[in-house]
C-alpha cells in the first residue's frame, strides 16, 4: 500500500555511522560488506529517501518508511551523497559531528561511470534497471563524451578535496579508499587487514566481511 508523503510521519533516526561519498564510488558494495557483520544494519541511500519524502516528490510505502528509523542492538550504517550534505546539515546540524567513513574513489573512474550510467539510462530508458550492468559497453549511439568526462572527473576530484578538508580534522572520521578494499567487481571479501581496520572503527567484534552484492546493483544476502 502506499502513502501520500504529506501525510507520512517523518521521523528520522540517524545512523550510528554514515558512509560519506561521490555517487558511482563503490558505496553500496561496501555497505553490502558491512551488512554481513550480525551486527550492523545498512540502510542504503536513507538521507536520499528522506530529502525526497519530505520534499514530497515521491511516494512511500512502508519499506522505505522503514529505512528512516534505526534498528535496535545494531550498529545503523546509511549512505551520504555530497549532492545531499546541504539537505542533511540544514536538518541535522554539521557533518563534522557524526562519524562518518568517507569512501573516495578515483575521480576518472567516477567520471567513466557516471557517463556509462547515464548512456544506458537513456538508451534502455523504463527497461533500465532490467539491462543495468556496471561494465556494459555504451550503445553504438550512447558514445563517451571524453572532454565531459575529464571535466566531470576535475569537479569530483575537487569535492573529495573539499570534504576531506571539512570532515577529517575529527577523530570520527575513518578515510578508505575504494581501490584498495578490490581490484575488481568480482572480490567477494574484504582483507582481515581492512575487516580490522573498518570494525574496530566501528566498535564491534572483528570478523571477515563478505558480499553478495553482484553487478546489477542488487544486495542479495
Amino acid at each position: 500500500m502506499k502513502y501520500n508523503t504529506l501525510m507520512l510521519p517523518l521521523e528520522f533516526d540517524i545512523p550510528e555511522v554514515i558512509i560519506l561519498s561521490h555517487q558511482r564510488s563503490g558505496t553500496h558494495f561496501f555497505q553490502s560488506c558491512l551488512m554481513s557483520h550480525p551486527k550492523i544494519r545498512g540502510r542504503g541511500e536513507c538521507f536520499d529517501r528522506y530529502e525526497r519524502a519530505r520534499l514530497s516528490r515521491v511516494e512511500c510505502g512502508n519499506e522505505d518508511i522503514a529505512l528512516f528509523r534505526n534498528e535496535a542492538g545494531k550498529i545503523n550504517v546509511g549512505i551520504l551523497m555530497y549532492n545531499q550534505i546541504p539537505f542533511f546539515e540544514s536538518w541535522f546540524g554539521v557533518l563534522r559531528g557524526y562519524k562518518l567513513i568517507h569512501l573516495i574513489r578515483d575521480p576518472l573512474c567516477i567520471a567513466e561511470s557516471m557517463a556509462q550510467h547515464r548512456a544506458n539510462r537513456a538508451y534502455y530508458k523504463e527497461a533500465y534497471r532490467a539491462n543495468y550492468h556496471l561494465n556494459q559497453i555504451p550503445p553504438a549511439n550512447q558514445p563517451f563524451d571524453r572532454r565531459s568526462i575529464l571535466q566531470y572527473a576535475r569537479s569530483v576530484r575537487e569535492q573529495q578535496q573539499y570534504y576531506s578538508c571539512k570532515v577529517e580534522s575529527t577523530n570520527e572520521v575513518l578515510t578508505i579508499r575504494y581501490e584498495t578494499l578490490t581490484h575488481n567487481q568480482q572480490t567477494s571479501r574484504l582483507s582481515d587487514v581492512y575487516c580490522v581496520e573498518i570494525l574496530n572503527f566501528m566498535n564491534v567484534e572483528i570478523r571477515q566481511l563478505a558480499t553478495n552484492f553482484v553487478k546489477t546493483g542488487v544486495y542479495s544476502g
